[in-house]
């Protein structure tokens, strides 16, 4: 019971740091960018066997994680996807319900590691490629040029942190 009741109240704090995202960002590829940077950072922290062993261990933590992404996850992508949609950031010819599914898709697999060797793939470099392969193919012509200038920026800065 003490194990599911810290999943609870992470799954609280995911769902308020999102928001707080959503609320943050200037468009739909801000609001991304800053999960993705979140989202580094957690995966660092965290042990790549951490949701396997809680599938495995705490069936009720699970249930738990599973409705977190069938309903919150899930209803995040969707609006970041409607979001993109009216600023003309993302592809208009996608369905938001097909896309915010296979997004979701790749989150959780990539997540369970099932068909990544922990010890060959960083978690931080499983999300980082996803997202890419992600983004790449739902972003506009408009949508494509913001998120160039947003990462070649993101990478000085980087770049001029580590000198």
């Amino acid at each position: 019971e003490m194990v599911e009741a810290v999943a609870i109240a992470y799954f609280q704090q995911e769902r308020q740091q999102h928001e707080n995202f959503t609320e943050e960002s200037t468009d739909a590829i801000d609001e991304i960018l800053r999960i993705l940077q979140w989202s580094m950072e957690t995966f660092e922290k965290m042990s790549p066997n951490l949701i396997l062993e809680a599938e495995k261990f705490y069936p009720k933590v699970w249930k738990h994680f599973e409705q977190f992404q069938q309903e919150y996850l899930l209803m995040k992508i969707r609006q970041n996807l409607e979001w993109g949609f009216l600023e003309g950031l993302y592809r208009q010819e996608l369905d938001v319900e097909i896309v915010s599914r296979i997004r979701l898709t790749q989150v959780i697999q990539s997540l369970t590691q099932s068909s990544f060797l922990p010890a060959k793939f960083k978690q931080t470099d499983i999300q980082r490629v996803s997202l890419d392969l992600y983004l790449h193919s739902i972003l506009s012509p408009k949508g494509l040029k913001i998120f160039q200038q947003r990462t070649n920026q993101r990478d000085k800065e980087s770049n001029i942190a580590h000198q």
